[in-house]
């Protein structure tokens, strides 16, 4: 079964080959399963720095959340409070079960039965609140947040943390990323100052970043990388980033003439190394 499982991730790494017929047959052109094993090991790499690089922002998205309180000298309960009542029932009972899981887990029990052991009567402060609630709601707690504060950075950062996610939950579950580069014609909601400094970055022409970001997967993980320059702070971090970065574009072309003949998957990888080399300036 773990062979059959294998076998079926490596298969699906040949979307990104073409196929050509010879006789009634069609063949995948410069394909070798060599070249899909490296393909696996550079996407598991890949899942590694992003799955950190999300740890990071969803730590500071809270500490974001955490200074404005303290800033504004604001109460930390009123405001968990005022985003509970401003609920559906749906969502409230919803957000309730999300907490609730907190009941099992070694850490965070003993913060749930202090603060959540009566349902009906919330008393809970934000510090709290952050610890507690995944990842999902705490984005939309974020949104709250900005919207009560008629703040634009934040709106914006919220469909940012959105993508954020998705990468994070895609690498969580060890999903396979670099398994379809192909272009799209389905447009992917990209951030408009995003775009300008890709454009910056990018020796590419216009047309070719259009097409590598018409990628969605392409797209998330760029955003994913902007997203990260707008919200983590801490210099310690960044280095460590950096340095992960560096490892990984390396792997991206330790084995570079298995794709000579693939101009999908070395564009990608190129359009790729460019924006890693300037992950500072995308921002």
């Amino acid at each position: 079964m773990q062979f059959n499982n294998n076998l079926f991730r490596l298969s699906s790494y040949r979307k990104n080959y073409r196929k050509r017929k010879v006789g009634n047959t069609l063949l995948y052109v410069s394909l070798d399963f060599a070249y899909l094993k490296d393909l696996a090991i550079i996407d598991m790499n890949l899942r590694t720095v992003l799955s950190k690089m999300s740890l990071d922002i969803e730590h500071y998205a809270k500490m974001q959340l955490l200074s404005i309180f303290e800033a504004n000298k604001e109460d930390g309960y009123a405001i968990v409070t005022d985003y509970f009542n401003n609920l559906s029932i749906e969502r409230k009972d919803k957000l309730l079960n999300e907490l609730s899981q907190s009941k099992s887990s070694l850490y965070c029990k003993d913060l749930y039965y202090k603060y959540l052991s009566d349902t009906k009567n919330i008393i809970l402060p934000v510090w709290v609140f952050i610890e507690l609630v995944p990842f999902g709601s705490l984005i939309d707690f974020y949104k709250f947040c900005g919207e009560k504060k008629n703040d634009k950075t934040m709106l914006n950062n919220h469909y940012l943390l959105k993508t954020t996610k998705s990468v994070r939950n895609a690498a969580a579950h060890n999903n396979c990323i670099l398994n379809d580069l192909r272009p799209s014609r389905n447009k992917f909601n990209i951030d408009k100052n995003m775009q300008r400094k890709i454009c910056n970055v990018s020796s590419s022409v216009h047309e070719q970043n259009e097409k590598r970001m018409s990628n969605q997967r392409i797209a998330q993980i760029i955003t994913l990388l902007y997203t990260y320059n707008k919200i983590v702070t801490s210099n310690t971090l960044r280095k460590v980033t950096q340095e992960n970065m560096l490892k990984l574009k390396d792997r991206f072309f330790k084995n570079i003439d298995f794709y000579k003949d693939n101009e999908l998957i070395l564009s990608n990888f190129n359009f790729l190394k460019q924006i890693l080399d300037c992950f500072e300036e995308l921002v």
